[in-house]
Formats: C-alpha cells, structure tokens, sequence
C-alpha cells in the first residue's frame, strides 16, 4: 500500500445532547512518524466552547502514519485494513462518563478518507492538554483489529483525568493470507501529542510510534 500522506476528517454527531459538525485535514509524514491537524468545528450546542478535549477522541486516529520501530519491515495495521473498513470506539474519561463513535474510512492513493459519528454527554472541566497515549493492538482474523489504551486531560488546575478506550476496527476488503499470518500477534502503538485551541479550531500535533511485540 501507498505511503499514506493525509487524512481528511468528516466529524459529526451529538455532544453534550445536541448535533455538531466538524471537518479537517491531518497531513502525515510516516518517515518521522508525526502528524499535525486542523479540525475546525463549523457547528457546536449553545454554550459549547471548543476544548482540548472536544472530538479529541475522534481526531487523535490511533495508529495511521506511525514510525515503525525496533525490527522494522513488519506489516502495519493500515496494510491489514486495506482499502476500506469500519471501526467502533467506546472512550471512557474517568468519573465523568463515555462517549462512543463509529467510522468509515477508505483508502485512495496517500490518502485516507474518514467519516466519523461522536456521541458524547461528556462534561469535563476545562482542559488544557492531553497526556501520552499507549494501546496494544491485536490481529483478530480474519478481519478484525482491536485495540485498548489509554491517555489522560489535564485541567487548568493541573488535575489529570484518566481516560480509557476499547477501538474495534473491521476490514471490508481485507489482505486474508495477511490477516491469517499475522494471527494472534500484538503491536505497542504509543504516542505524544500537544494541542491548541483558536477559536472555532483544535489544532493538534502528535509524534506517533508502533512496535510488533514478540
């Protein structure tokens, strides 16, 4: 499969109750490993103020444009997917609750297209940053991936909020004999991300990593 160079997001669903809608762009560069978005929010509830942690969930997208690492040459989890899948995470952000979103992505020549649908009744405090994220993922054939992780918001305050996730993701046009070798196996996907907020718009960038376990 093609060096994935961009990502272009279609986000839209129900946060704190009520429909909003944001769209963006990650450009990838898979040979340092780092990505940098801009998602801006062209409808939100009254009252909603974009955060650090709105959509953070649905924008971070996991694994995509990751530096191998250690014995390189491995296939990577895009190249199991393939061209187009679906995928299912449920998030849960400490004593505050859950929120859950599914999504449609197909690749075409560098670039991954991805439709996504949050609903969220979160409510945090304000939060001014997010912590490194770390999950395992694992070959499930023979056409699916799962994956559980973990990150952490930081508040104003300087309080950390815990948050956990399961991501499910199915192949609609899977590599099989891909899928049947790698069987079983793991891959360690860590990641570093900073944010800001202008307004309507989060910008984020990451440094993102993966390892095949043994």
């Amino acid at each position: 499969m093609a060096a994935l160079e961009r990502i272009e997001l279609s986000v839209s669903g129900l946060l704190n109750g009520e429909f909003f809608r944001a769209s963006g762009s990650v450009k990838v560069d898979e040979t340092k490993g780092t990505k940098t978005t801009s998602l801006r929010f062209d409808a939100l509830p009254p009252g909603t103020r974009v955060s650090h942690d709105v959509g953070i969930a649905g924008t971070i997208r996991g694994f995509f444009g990751s530096l191998p690492m250690g014995k390189t040459g491995f296939p990577r989890p895009l190249d199991l997917l393939g061209r187009e899948f679906i995928s299912l995470r449920s998030t849960t952000v400490g004593r505050y609750g859950t929120m859950c979103f599914a999504e449609r992505g197909t690749v075409s020549g560098g670039v991954l297209r991805s439709e996504l649908t949050l609903i969220s009744g979160v409510r945090t405090p304000t939060v001014r940053g997010v912590g490194p994220l770390r999950d395992v993922i694992t070959v499930d054939a023979p056409d699916i991936l799962s994956s559980r992780g973990r990150y952490s918001l930081r508040t104003q305050s300087g309080r950390v909020i815990p948050v956990r996730f399961t991501h499910f993701f199915r192949s609609l046009s899977p590599n099989r004999q891909l899928f049947q070798r790698m069987r079983g196996r793991s891959y360690l996907h860590w990641a570093k991300i900073s944010t800001e907020v202008r307004g309507r718009t989060l910008l984020y960038s990451s440094r993102v990593r993966i390892r095949l376990l043994p």
